[in-house]
């Protein structure tokens, strides 16, 4: 079994070197190759440095994401 689904939220750990898609991100799985290296498309979501990489889709590799989980105390804004 797979540790991620499509679908999911992830977000970079401290050992990801990415520039982009790192601990600052939040992306969402778009697919899964697991055969290979970058085994994972993910879709930039949400970015605390810049707006701009939302949208932005990247071949990443998943050992360096763990899934995201909103704090408790996180209140979206419609």
């Amino acid at each position: 079994m797979y540790k991620f689904k499509v679908g999911d939220l992830v977000t970079g750990n401290l050992e990801s070197g990415y520039k982009i898609t790192n601990r600052y991100s939040i992306c969402k799985i778009i697919s899964i190759r697991e055969h290979l290296y970058e085994d994972l498309m993910v879709q930039v979501v949400h970015h605390k440095e810049s707006k701009e990489y939302i949208g932005e889709v990247f071949s990443v590799c998943s050992g360096y994401f763990s899934l995201y989980r909103e704090p408790n105390n996180f209140r979206r804004v419609r």
